[in-house]
């Protein structure tokens, strides 16, 4: 849900389900499911990619 809350620029993933939450009130699970494969789908490859620097945690 942060996700989708991030790429329609609402201020809260609450008022993002206060928006949408209503038009899948018995598939949420299927939309979470959804949702998180497109995340890993755009994120995995980016973390994965050998030109990209991962940043050093302190």
């Amino acid at each position: 849900m942060k996700v989708v809350q991030q790429m329609l620029g609402h201020k809260s993933a609450i008022m993002t389900l206060d928006l949408y939450g209503h038009l899948f009130p018995d598939r949420l699970d299927e939309v979470a499911d959804r949702l998180d494969a497109a995340a890993r789908a755009v994120v995995y490859p980016l973390c994965t990619r050998a030109d990209i620097i991962p940043m050093s945690v302190s």
